[in-house]
């Protein structure tokens, strides 16, 4: 019970954080309530990271008192000006002049509250379901490869007091000679290390535990009012494609439930959840219809925008180019502006292609100076399957698996198909929304790409940033959402008329059996359409979540698929029930780090304080740094052999020869180390963070044993034991 009130806390703050302060500032701008919800987070960030990064330049530690003082003046700030604001027009409003509303909104549609509350209990509910009831425990985690990174920078963070993504490490300023690697710390995105780090100090809650409460305030509230503007802004004038879309946000197999697990992608999700959001602000941006001052307002919120989105995962950045270019591009070719050149007219056809090529010109530049040229993101995945196979899971919006049903992590959505053609017809002739079918048809025969060829095109055409097959799903799951929603509303719109023809059709008949008089043509009253709606929309999701499908072949964790292997006739789960699997299969995983483990490191963290300890990563113990803060030496689950510091090598090979050499008495020394941790010899390698274990690059520490000299044993828990450092047994004429 303790654990879920640290989480209740750790979520109440997050919800203070993202959003009071950047909802100060819009509503000061004089932004509509439900626009400014959804653009808070965005301006939020902003001011949190530019907070640290400034306070980091200056050197200057920043506590989190100090702090949460900058916030608040900056939101004590906007209110006041809001308030002045509003008596100055209050002033300038003649006696008998009608009353000025106090808010507009940059030419936006309007949203209604009942349509705002909607989204939002829509994000709890399935938040509810999907991610907090499957944790069983607040403090559970996914151990995938990307974890380490997650909670070591927060850590660090919270150490140094310094909140900086420019020199990211994991190792704070004091224990720098901890570090084994000699590769200098460099820029990486730790927005998410930031808030997580805020969060864990502020509501007194373990890392772990923040960590969930800032996902569950990201799928809560951040994606379902990002997309519910994003959808407002594409289809201003079809508010039943609104509501629709709010049933549709949080059902996908890929984004968001999936990357709770896969990787896990904390600040990848973190960063898609606030992409809508700054798509309606570049889109309401560019409307020719937008005042001077809301121009130049709507930019300094879309600035602030990019800063929040570069420093939580920066390929967000070049992910939202690949969206909103085919946007700039409509826009130039429908634009009412002429442009000449030596007194002729350029065609706005001409003038789209321009951009696009323009475009492409800038990217290939960025690929050449930032992968080619500095080395940086030269990473892409193998082919996974073959072209026809690729296409008909894009087509079944399954996107990424090895075979057509094959996928543990993910699930066939025909349903989603369906909806995405019909709001893609009715999206073209309604001549709104057409940017986005064609953006997401790229980000389809992207996905296609990446799966079933191996070429270094990839990453060029994958916003390069890796070439990660669910990164790419994501984002065209976003880019659907939309098209997805308007296609459900027209799925009903449609039943309604099948109901309504019916009706017609069974009255005429009716009276010309009975020769009564009457209207054999009257319609259903609205509030049989009303029910008819609701019905049509229950069986869809119905089917949706019940649906399932016969799968062949067998997924094999090497990412392979043997053709010639003996099919197996299995029924795959629904959309919505793998989800559940997933997050429930992901959390609970224990075979790299099990509650025992982390029983023991807690207990062992009690009797080791801040001294330094010597380990094994790959026994579970890469997580205790990121997890309680134990100062362990290797917090990175490789040996980083190509950079490795002279000694670290022969230290975690002879450790346990402590007492007869002076050379690893001397590594020792050097890192001040006083205890030595063991969570046990056996390592489970068929996990990611131990996929590549070799026992012999850690035997110096799992060699020792009780009876070793130069060590004590002062705590043990079946194979699980912590050892103190005896230099007094040392042999002084070591050799």
């Amino acid at each position: 019970m303790g654990e879920w009130l640290s989480f209740a806390a750790a979520f109440g703050v997050a919800l203070v954080l993202m959003y009071i302060p950047g909802l100060s500032i819009l509503k000061a701008g004089r932004l509509s309530l439900p626009w400014a919800l959804s653009a808070a987070p965005l301006i939020s960030c902003a001011l949190i990271f530019i907070t640290g990064e400034t306070f980091a330049w200056l050197r200057i530690p920043l506590n989190i008192t100090l702090y949460i003082f900058i916030l608040l003046c900056i939101t004590v700030a906007a209110r006041v000006w809001q308030l002045q604001a509003a008596r100055s027009g209050a002033l300038l409003t003649a006696p008998h002049a009608a009353p000025q509303p106090a808010t507009h909104t940059f030419g936006c549609a309007p949203i209604s509250t009942a349509t705002l509350a909607l989204y939002l209990g829509i994000g709890v509910v399935c938040t509810l379901i999907w991610y907090v009831v499957p944790l069983w425990q607040p403090s559970n985690l996914a151990n995938g490869w990307d974890i380490v990174a997650h909670l070591n920078y927060a850590q660090t963070f919270i150490q140094n007091s310094t909140y900086s993504s420019l020199h990211a490490s994991y190792y704070s300023t004091a224990a720098a000679q901890l570090n084994p690697s000699s590769a200098p710390a460099t820029f990486y995105p730790c927005g998410w290390n930031i808030l997580c780090a805020l969060i864990a100090q502020i509501a007194n809650a373990s890392i772990p535990i923040a960590a969930n409460a800032l996902n569950s305030v990201f799928l809560t509230v951040c994606w379902p009012l990002s997309c519910m503007t994003f959808v407002a802004n594409v289809f201003p004038t079809q508010p039943h494609a609104r509501t629709c879309a709010a049933f549709v946000c949080c059902l996908s197999t890929i984004f968001p439930w999936t990357l709770l697990i896969y990787g896990p992608l904390f600040p990848f999700l973190s960063a898609c959840c606030l992409m809508p959001s700054i798509y309606w602000i570049f889109m309401q941006l560019t409307r020719s219809a937008i005042s001077p001052r809301e121009r130049i307002q709507l930019g300094c919120y879309f600035v602030l925008g990019g800063i929040t989105l570069m420093l939580l995962h920066t390929s967000a950045l070049f992910s939202s180019i690949v969206i909103l270019t085919p946007w700039c591009a409509s826009r130039i070719a429908h634009t009412s502006r002429t442009i000449t050149l030596r007194s002729k007219p350029i065609s706005r056809l001409a003038l789209s292609v321009i951009f696009v090529i323009a475009v492409c010109a800038v990217w290939a530049a960025c690929y050449l100076i930032i992968v080619l040229k500095q080395g940086l993101l030269n990473f892409w995945w193998p082919s996974i399957t073959t072209i026809h196979q690729a296409l008909l899971q894009g087509l079944l919006f399954e996107f990424v698996s090895s075979n057509p049903w094959g996928n543990w992590f993910i699930s066939p959505q025909p349903v989603f198909s369906v909806l995405y053609i019909l709001g893609a017809i009715r999206a073209f002739r309604l001549k709104q929304g057409r940017s986005l079918v064609v953006a997401f048809v790229y980000l389809l025969s992207l996905g296609i790409v990446l799966i079933a060829f191996d070429t270094p095109l990839k990453s060029v055409l994958a916003s390069f940033w890796y070439t990660d097959p669910y990164r790419i799903a994501s984002l065209a799951i976003i880019c659907a959402m939309p098209i997805l929603g308007l296609g459900l509303h027209v799925a009903v719109e449609c039943m309604c008329c099948a109901y309504t023809a019916l009706i017609t059709r069974v009255r005429r008949a009716f009276y010309t059996r009975t020769r009564r008089v009457g209207s054999p043509s009257s319609l259903p009253g609205s509030h049989r359409l009303t029910v008819v709606k609701a019905a049509t929309l229950i069986l869809i999701l119905g089917i949706h979540a019940t649906v399932t499908f016969p799968q062949t072949g067998t997924w094999k964790l090497t990412g392979t698929f043997d053709h010639n292997e003996r099919s197996e006739y299995k029924i795959a789960l629904s959309a919505p029930v793998n989800n559940l699997k997933v997050v429930c299969a992901g959390v609970h995983d224990d075979r790299f780090i099990n509650r025992a483990k982390i029983n023991f490191l807690q207990r062992a963290h009690a009797i080791v304080g801040n001294d330094v300890v010597l380990n094994n990563p790959y026994d579970g113990s890469v997580l205790a740094y990121g997890y309680m803060g134990m100062n362990t030496l290797w917090r990175y689950p490789k040996t980083l052999q190509e950079y490795e510091r002279p000694g670290f090598a022969q230290l975690r090979v002879e450790a346990y020869a402590a007492a007869d050499r002076y050379k690893v008495q001397d590594i020792i020394r050097r890192t001040h180390a006083t205890y030595l941790l063991s969570l046990g010899e056996h390592v489970r390698t068929d996990t990611s963070l131990a996929g590549d274990y070799i026992p012999q690059t850690f035997s110096g520490i799992t060699r020792v044993t009780a009876e070793t000299p130069g060590f004590t044993l002062v705590l043990e828990d079946g194979d699980m034991k912590l050892f103190r450092i005896d230099e007094s047994a040392w042999n002084t004429a070591a050799t």
